[in-house]
């Protein structure tokens, strides 16, 4: 068991972070305009206990996405890349 207050220090690599974000496409890719609408509102209302599991695993996915991608960018191991740049890939 981990003790409430503990703050956990992991080194993850940029192709780790490029599976997260490609799990996070594909959950999104999969539901309907309506559905994200009810994931959004939950989000939004801070509703940590979301009632679908798909829900659960999004925001999970995304607050590992959030939390990776801040700490790369305090550490300078971040670029700034046009969208024309990335779709001629």
């Amino acid at each position: 068991m981990l003790k409430s207050d503990a703050q956990i220090n992991i080194s993850v690599g940029a192709p780790f972070l490029k599976k997260v974000q490609e799990l996070i496409v594909s959950i999104v890719s999969e539901r309907t305009p309506e559905e994200l609408d009810a994931y959004r509102k939950e989000v939004e209302g801070k509703n940590m206990d979301l009632p679908e599991t798909w829900m659960q695993t999004l925001l999970l996915l995304t607050l590992l996405n959030d939390t990776i991608e801040k700490e790369a960018k305090n550490q300078s191991l971040t670029y700034t890349k046009s969208i024309e740049d990335t779709t001629k890939q």
